[in-house]
């Protein structure tokens, strides 16, 4: 999970946050959370369970947006 942690750090800082670091951050996520899953580093618990979640919800989201 310190994937996600860094990278929400980054989108709610105060200073030095922009637009144009969203998408880089949300992928950066996105591309974290495949390598963990790939590794199958912590593949049960509750972690798990909030990994699938993102990652079905980012990739329903540019599904959404961009048609990929």
């Amino acid at each position: 999970m310190k994937p996600i942690a860094v990278y929400l750090d980054i989108l709610q800082g105060e200073k030095n946050n922009f637009l144009g670091c969203v998408l880089p951050c949300v992928l950066k996520i996105k591309q974290e959370i495949q390598t963990i899953t790939s590794q199958n580093i912590q593949s049960n618990g509750f972690g798990a369970f909030i990994r699938r979640g993102i990652l079905a919800h980012i990739e329903n989201s540019q599904s959404n947006r961009f048609g990929t």
